[in-house]
Formats: C-alpha cells, structure tokens, sequence
C-alpha cells in the first residue's frame, strides 16, 4: 500500500510540475523547447529500464487483440473530438465523430467478448471495485489536468500573471498531492478505500465551488493557491485507492489490463475533461461576447467589422489583437469586455466540473463496497487465480 501511495501521489505530482518548467522555459527559451524538455528523461528512463528490468518475468507467450486495440483508439478518440467539435454545432464532422465513437465502441465491446485473449477480460470489469474506481479515478485526474487547463488561461488573460506566475501558482497542487497519497493509505489500510474516495472527491468538488465563488477579476492570490491545494489534496485522496483497487481486482495473469486501467485514468480522463471543460468555456466566451455586441448603439457596432467580431469572439489572443489597433480608451473597454466573457466561460466550465465530480462522490457511496466487502473480493480473486 505505501508503494501505490507513493506511485500515485508522485504521479499527480508530476503532472502539476509539468506546468511550472514548462512557464520557465518559455519565459526563456523557444516555445518548442517545451516538448524537447522531457527527451533527456526519456533517454534516461530507457536506459535505466535496460539496466534494470529483466527482460522476461514467467510471462507466457500469447497473442495480442491488435483489433480490439485499433477499436479502442477509434471509439476514445471520435469521443473525444465530439467533445471538442461540440461547441460548432450539429455539423457534418461533429456527427461523423459521434458516429465512429459509437460504433467503435460498440465493436470493442463485442470484440472483448470473442477474442480468445481480450484486453478488457469483462466479468472482471464488472465487479464494483473495478469499474467504479476507474470512472472515479478519471474524474479525479480529469479534475486535475482540467483545473490546470482553465486556471492557467484564467490567471494569465483575466488576472494578467505572466507565464511562469501562472504555473507557479499551480505547485500547491503538487505538494498536496504528494502528501494526500500518502494520508490515503493510512485511510484505505484503517477505513477502506471508500472513505479515501469521499475524502478526495468531496476535497476535488470543494476546490471546483470555491473556484467558481472566487476566481473573478481581481482575485487575490491567496485563493488562487488555495484552490490549487485542495485539488491536490483530493487528487492524492482519490488517486490512491483508484491504483489500489484497479490493481487489487484483478489476478496477476490479468495485471497488464489493472495497469492499462490505471493509465486510462490519466489519459481519458485527462482528455475528456480538457476537451469539456475547454469547450464550454469557448462557447459561453463567444456568448457573452456576442451578447454584449448586441447591446451597443448603432454607431459603435458600424466601427466594428465583421472580421474584427468574429476575432474577438474566437478567443481571448483574438481580442488582445483587434485591441492593439485601437485607442486607449476603446481598447481598454473591449478588454474589459473580454476578461468578463473569459470569467463567464470559465464559471460555466467549472460548474460542469463541479457537477462531475459530485456524481462521481455520489456513486461512490451508493455504490462502492464498504472496506469487508472489498477484502473480501479482493481475496476471492487472488484465491481463484
């Protein structure tokens, strides 16, 4: 349990730290150097892993679902451009993109039935303990990768922190995840997992409403790193017992499918809540945005062409633009303007988030097996391994 606690809260962490080198290197270097600064680590990390790891473990030799795979990346990613393409409209490539999710998932799940070596083994996806904690794990580092992904626009365009200011103020979450991992499974080993999951989800919910309360112009900074500290604090909660039980409700034939869940936390969650949370915030900007055209007299909105409109209404770089061609004093307006719909758009996705994440605590204790329960099961499948 303290190696998972370890693993999970050094996981979390490091993805709240990503933020902070990655404002470093662009107050200093090239913007590309951002996605070289992880090749040394790679190279290391291939390096120790030959050293290090043996290269075979007693596994057996079987064949790979290359179809089920293919499906699988076919039905996850149509799902998450749907979401991104959602903001347009009904439009062909959004229906399209719902159309090959939909049948790709379908097809995988069919598929996992009839492969003689599936991915996705399904009676052990549907024990309680297995598929809760996934969707309780994605939600929880969906928060996180969320939060993040709206934070740092919100405190750069709104707030006007520069780039590593506003990654700086993100190194809370890291902290407390770091230290959540551990205080969680102190909680799983004395009360069970599900006590480590309310703690975490109802701390990640918390974050989101204070959030949404808080977060305006002007917003001192002591919310802004507090909010950042309660959803590490609820991440490392909740991401403990997410790799506890994947791992636990599986026999050790079927580890590589517990560890491939836990990866898909991250992943899926991570890219289902960006896209959301993404999404709203550019359709409520545009709104507010466009509301607020709307309310001008006659001969204001003649001095504002349909180009500049639609550059303002794309986003808030847009904006800044059109507003460098203006004086003082209209520019300063159209900023103001701007900065209330970025506020606007990020509330909306934020309460979406909020929402998430409440549903996510409450099937968790409706549905999750209290700690007996969850010994119990665990036991039966390593006794049946």
């Amino acid at each position: 349990m303290k190696a998972i606690a370890l693993w999970s809260g050094i996981g979390g962490g490091v993805a709240a730290v990503g933020p902070l080198i990655g404002g470093w290197m662009l107050e200093n270097y090239w913007w590309g150097s951002v996605f070289l600064v992880t090749l040394p680590l790679d190279i290391l990390a291939l390096v120790v892993g030959i050293i290090v790891l043996p290269w075979h473990s007693s596994e057996e030799k079987f064949s790979i679902d290359h179809i089920g795979g293919i499906l699988s990346v076919l039905g996850v990613g149509g799902l998450v451009l749907a979401i991104e393409k959602a903001d347009q409209g009904l439009t062909p490539t959004l229906l399209a993109c719902i159309a090959v999710a939909v049948l790709a998932l379908i097809g995988f799940f069919w598929r996992q039935t009839r492969a003689p070596r599936p991915l996705v083994v399904i009676p052990l996806a549907k024990a309680r303990t297995f598929w809760v904690s996934f969707l309780a794990g994605s939600i929880t580092f969906g928060s996180l990768i969320g939060a993040m992904f709206v934070g740092q626009q919100f405190t750069q365009n709104v707030l006007g922190y520069d780039t590593l200011t506003a990654a700086a103020v993100v190194l809370p979450a890291a902290i407390m995840t770091a230290i959540g991992g551990q205080l969680a499974g102190r909680v799983i080993a004395r009360s069970g997992s599900r006590v480590s999951y309310i703690i975490g989800l109802a701390a990640v919910a918390l974050a989101f409403a204070v959030m949404l309360v808080t977060w305006k112009a002007g917003a001192p900074v002591g919310w802004i790193l507090g909010v950042y500290a309660l959803v590490g604090t609820g991440v490392g909660f909740a991401a403990t017992p997410a790799s506890h039980c994947l791992m636990s409700s599986v026999p050790s034939s079927n580890a590589g499918m517990g560890s491939a869940f836990l990866d898909l936390t991250r992943d899926f969650g991570g890219a289902i809540l960006q896209a959301l949370m993404g999404g709203l915030l550019a359709t409520a900007y545009a709104a507010s945005l466009t509301t607020a055209f709307a309310g001008l007299p006659a001969d204001e909105a003649a001095k504002l062409s349909d180009q500049a409109a639609d550059q303002i209404t794309a986003s808030y770089a847009g904006a800044e633009q059109v507003a460098a061609s203006y004086p003082q004093a209209p520019a300063s307006e159209l900023m103001a303007a701007a900065a209330q719909a970025f506020t606007d758009g990020k509330s909306l996705a934020i309460a979406a988030a909020l929402v998430l994440t409440l549903v996510g605590l409450l099937l968790v204790i409706v549905v999750f097996p209290r700690k007996a329960r969850e010994l119990a099961y665990y036991e039966s499948i390593q006794q049946s391994a």
